[in-house]
């Protein structure tokens, strides 16, 4: 496997009031497959490898009411699916 990156953040808060709570986020090109039992024990975690219309038919589904998006989420499908990259990383269609 083999993984480029490039763009990664620094410490980053959902709220900033709320210190306790951080993430970071990474744009990355890689080569592989997904883990099917990604994560630790209790997750539930699921990979989704999706295309610039998937995104496109993620956020319709999620307008009709038919699938809940994280707000952490939401700013990178509409880029994709309506811009086709993200992080300056273009998106297969």
């Amino acid at each position: 496997m083999s993984t480029r990156i490039h763009h990664s953040s620094g410490q980053t808060f959902s709220s900033a009031g709320l210190s306790d709570e951080s993430q970071a986020f990474v744009a990355l090109e890689c080569q592989g497959s997904p883990a099917l039992k990604p994560g630790i024990d209790g997750e539930r975690i699921q990979v989704h490898l999706f295309t610039q219309q998937d995104c496109l038919d993620l956020l319709d589904r999620n307008r009709r009411g038919e699938a809940a998006l994280s707000a952490r989420l939401w700013p990178v499908l509409m880029s994709v699916a309506h811009g086709g990259s993200f992080a300056g990383l273009r998106v297969a269609p």
